[in-house]
């Protein structure tokens, strides 16, 4: 059994999100740090916790992604992603390591340099402002754009009423650029956006039984959609990876009380009873 009381075994984390610094140079409608300020200044992650995080993993033998994401913009900081991506690669060189960005500082020198530190999946996000109707044609513009600014061909993969997504080839990289129409599949980040409605939830949410997410301040946190900058969300901070173990927090006793909530008891756990995030997401493990 892959559980015992909401314990899981360490071989099915799926992936680690790692925050490296805090800054991100946008205010998305869509996005906490409209009202947050993440512009002002960068707050990196101690070099010293990353490695902290990276040799865990290590002890693991982990070999599933590390994503450089959370609510910064990765890229932003050359410098650091360089140097936390070639830390990764040589501490866990057997993970996919991946990021998703906006796609404002790429260019084709930078997504050279960034592969060869080890970086082998990446997500460019083209964003709608707020009162920008979804048109794919539209969208095909950016893309186009954003190919001759790579130099690079793609492929169209989706392409339906609230999705376009391309993939572009490139080397033995995963690399997809992609809009969506938050106001069909986005959600209220955790309750805490007026802008996107919140929903009536239906099904057990699983994302806690194998990811991990890591602010720069060192908090666990079990979704993407927390972040410990938030108040309302203070309930929700799992531990600190400056002082404890992530693989500790992964199966400490607040997570297996939240993960029996999230089977059981959803529909009274605000705000994940108003959370469309992952309704479609189930482990393989889950079945057996």
């Amino acid at each position: 059994m892959f559980y015992n009381k909401y314990k899981v075994n360490y071989k099915y984390i799926r992936m680690v999100e790692i925050e490296i610094f805090s800054y991100c140079n946008r205010k998305c409608w869509f996005c906490p740090n409209s009202f947050i300020d993440r512009n002002s200044t960068n707050i990196l992650m101690l070099e010293e916790l990353y490695l902290k995080i990276l040799n865990e993993l290590k002890s693991i033998n982990y070999s599933n992604m590390i994503s450089y994401s959370r609510y910064n913009e990765p890229t932003s900081n050359r410098e650091i992603f360089i140097k936390r991506l070639k830390q990764a690669k040589a501490i866990i060189p057997n993970a996919t390591l991946h990021t998703n960005t906006n796609g404002d500082f790429l260019t084709r020198d930078y997504l050279d340099e960034l592969y060869e530190a080890g970086l082998k999946s990446m997500n460019i996000q083209s964003y709608l402002s707020k009162d920008e109707i979804f048109n794919a044609n539209d969208i095909k513009i950016k893309v186009g754009k954003m190919a001759e600014k790579l130099g690079l061909d793609f492929i169209e993969k989706i392409n339906t009423i609230d999705r376009y997504e391309i993939a572009f080839k490139y080397k033995d990289m995963n690399l997809n650029m992609y809009a969506r129409d938050f106001r069909l599949n986005g959600n209220n980040r955790g309750g805490v956006l007026d802008t996107i409605p919140a929903v009536v939830r239906k099904y057990p949410c699983y994302i806690p039984f194998t990811d991990i997410y890591i602010d720069y301040n060192g908090k666990v946190l079990p979704c993407c959609n927390f972040r410990s900058d938030i108040k309302e969300h203070n309930n929700f901070i799992l531990g600190d990876a400056n002082n404890e173990s992530i693989l500790y927090i992964f199966n400490n006793i607040k997570m297996k009380k939240l993960r029996k909530k999230l089977l059981k008891d959803i529909d009274k756990l605000k705000p994940c009873n108003e959370c469309n995030f992952a309704i479609d997401y189930k482990p393989y493990f889950m079945s057996k």
